[in-house]
């Protein structure tokens, strides 16, 4: 599944490098296109539930993007 496909409340799992973190959106992805940062895609704010990530916050929030079109690498995600 796609970052754009996250409703706020969505419970997911993200993988990466052999590690899963398990996720809850606090709000429904949105679309980026900033043309003075370049950054084309969509993003979301979750909540680590399980799991650890160096991207998160004290509090266990991290900002998750994704590209448009990102040339066979993107975030690995599946609904829990």
């Amino acid at each position: 599944m796609r970052l754009r496909h996250i409703k706020q409340g969505d419970v997911f799992f993200e993988e990466d490098c052999g590690r899963t973190v398990l996720l809850e959106a606090l709000e429904t992805a949105r679309e980026v296109d900033d043309a003075k940062t370049g950054r084309h895609g969509h993003e979301c704010r979750a909540r680590v539930l399980r799991g650890d990530t160096c991207m998160a916050d004290k509090h266990g929030v991290l900002t998750l993007f994704e590209c448009h079109n990102p040339h066979g690498y993107g975030l690995n995600l599946y609904l829990a």
